[in-house]
């Protein structure tokens, strides 16, 4: 897992030095894992319902990648945007409010998620000005 870990990270770093060649960029922290444990998948599912850590493991890895992510991203010149700690709910997972009301959805809700950028990218744009 630290290896796989440690090459996302990688990888990202190196895109972002690619983007950075072409325009200034902005580097968006992964949404957190909504699927809760022990939820029913649909037959499309396949691997997902082989995985068995739980929401809160498979939180925490996001949360380790997006901190090595913001490391990785911000030495390579770029503006790195962490929404994790607008995206968590009382109970330290996933806000409910992020979370799509169908079970088998493991999307954030579009309007929700848009709202949060929108108003997470013009607070990062008013301290740049």
């Amino acid at each position: 897992l630290e290896t796989g870990l440690e090459r996302a990270v990688d990888n990202l770093a190196l895109f972002t030095k690619r983007a950075l060649a072409i325009a200034p960029t902005i580097v968006i922290s992964c949404p957190l894992p909504t699927i809760r444990d022990n939820a029913d998948f649909p037959e499309y599912a396949g691997l997902r319902r082989e995985v068995k850590a739980s929401q809160r493991q498979r939180t925490d890895l996001v949360r380790d990648f997006n901190r090595r992510a913001r490391v990785a991203t911000e030495a390579a010149g770029a503006i790195y945007l962490d929404l994790d700690e607008k995206s968590l709910g009382p109970d330290g997972l996933v806000s409910p409010i992020l979370v799509k009301p169908f079970a088998t959805d493991h999307h954030y809700d579009g309007v929700v998620y848009a709202r949060l950028l929108q108003r997470s990218l013009s607070q990062l744009a008013m301290f740049r000005v």
